[in-house]
């Protein structure tokens, strides 16, 4: 067996035993994404830096996801949940929605 197959850890591939219902992701149109953000770099800078509010609630989003599709641990309305509470977040009115 090839060196870097004998360390790939298999339970990183565990699936449900059912397929789940597909969650729905709106991916924005990139221009108006670009005037949306309006002078806010900082702000959109909070996503992406490590321990920010903003980068916790989109890891947290990330994570339910993540674990949505490859275990039975979450359903899609605590999905939706950390989807909104990360969404509140980017629009600066954080509340705290998500339990996972």
């Amino acid at each position: 067996m090839p060196q870097h197959l004998a360390r790939f850890e298999l339970s990183e591939l565990t699936v449900p035993d059912a397929p789940r219902k597909p969650i729905k992701i709106a991916i924005p149109d990139v221009a108006f994404a670009f005037k949306s953000v309006d002078g806010k770099w900082a702000r959109l800078a909070d996503v992406v830096t490590t321990g920010k509010e903003l980068n916790v609630l989109k890891h947290r989003f990330l994570d339910a996801l993540r674990a949505y599709y490859q275990s039975s641990d979450i359903d899609d309305q605590q999905v939706k949940l950390c989807g909104q509470e990360y969404t509140l977040g980017r629009l600066e009115k954080p509340r705290h929605l998500c339990d996972w």
